[in-house]
């Protein structure tokens, strides 16, 4: 007897959150394509279907997804990836920036020993090779 009552329960509470989550799902204006793709970017009517015949991953994915629907109708941010960001850079993708020349370090010389016959590589001294003498000896 026990567990039959514990089914209606369970139904009564899939039904009214699916209700609820059609409702809410409304007022906030969910549409498909406005996430910006995703599985949880759907529309009302998906969310009921899954929410109903699937409630114990699809009602915690509206919630989750519930937040990002808030942002948006809140703020009317363009992208939802981009929520929070000041509107210079809600764009999808930004343009390059580009560095000033007095930015510009060049990279430093390489660590050479005091007597020349070494230079240390990051990890370890590594031994210099020999400067090739220049000469026009013309002798192969």
């Amino acid at each position: 007897m026990v567990s039959v009552s514990v089914r209606w329960v369970y139904l009564a509470v899939v039904v009214a959150t699916t209700i609820w989550v059609g409702f809410d799902a409304s007022t906030l204006g969910v549409k498909r394509g406005r996430l910006g793709g995703g599985v949880v970017d759907m529309s009302v009517t998906s969310w009921v279907i899954c929410c109903f015949f699937l409630w114990i991953i699809s009602f915690p994915c509206y919630l989750v997804a519930r937040s990002k629907y808030q942002a948006l109708s809140r703020g009317g941010v363009s992208y939802p990836g981009r929520v929070g960001l000041p509107p210079q850079q809600q764009s999808y993708r930004a343009a390059p920036t580009a560095v000033p020349f007095s930015a510009y370090v060049p990279p430093a010389p390489p660590q050479v020993s005091p007597d020349g016959r070494w230079w240390w590589d990051g990890q370890r001294w590594v031994a210099m090779a020999p400067p090739v003498a220049q000469g026009g000896s013309g002798q192969l």
